[in-house]
């Protein structure tokens, strides 16, 4: 038991209904990490865009049906996620909910959102339970050793909120399996959460 405390302690997850709507926007927070996501309804895009603090870098995912019913992913970066998002409502119809992380100390740049597309991309397409799309290939940007570290836990924490909220926000808005494309069926369990909490806005 303490062994497994050790390489998995516990952690905390926070919900934050922006709009204070359970099927509005919401927004994700893990303690002790300097990322944040955000799931974004597409019928709620307008206020999303509204947002100062998502004209920044980020990493994001457009899930949605194509048109033989498959779940369909997309991975995609951007430095400026505002601007690309209101692209993707022009040119791309199959998404109902785009899933977007930042930082929130700015640390993320082009090559770090360039670097976590390439393995979260890689991610969803070993997984082998969703259509996936990149706007790049797979082939990661270079970053220098200690960078890459830092990459690979914030993408480490990414897998983790995307997989754990499909349970906590199910009986907020029914999305039966909306996250399983994260995850192969060899993919150990993520770490324990001990609680969540959720804000009202």
């Amino acid at each position: 038991m303490l062994q497994n405390l050790a390489n998995n302690p516990p952690k905390t997850i926070k919900i934050f209904l922006t709009n204070g709507e359970p099927s509005g926007i919401r927004s994700l927070e893990l303690t002790g990490w300097t990322g944040k996501g955000f799931i974004i309804p597409r019928s709620d895009l307008a206020d999303a865009i509204r947002r100062d603090d998502l004209n920044v870098p980020a990493v994001y995912f457009l899930v949605g049906e194509n048109e033989d019913g498959e779940q369909q992913v997309y991975v995609g970066e951007s430095e400026n996620f505002v601007e690309r998002i209101q692209y993707h409502n022009r040119e791309k119809d199959f998404w109902n909910t785009v899933i977007c992380f930042i930082s929130k100390d700015e640390t993320l740049n082009k090559a770090y959102v360039k670097y976590l597309e390439s393995v979260l991309f890689n991610d969803v397409k070993e997984a082998k339970r969703a259509r996936v799309e990149g706007g790049r290939d797979s082939n990661p940007a270079r970053l220098s050793e200690s960078d890459r570290a830092d990459a690979n836990e914030f993408a480490k924490n990414v897998r983790m909120l995307v997989s754990s909220t499909e349970a906590s926000s199910a009986r907020l808005r029914p999305m039966t399996g909306w996250s399983r494309w994260m995850w192969r069926s060899t993919t150990p369990a993520p770490t324990p959460i001990t609680s969540t909490t959720m804000a009202v806005g």
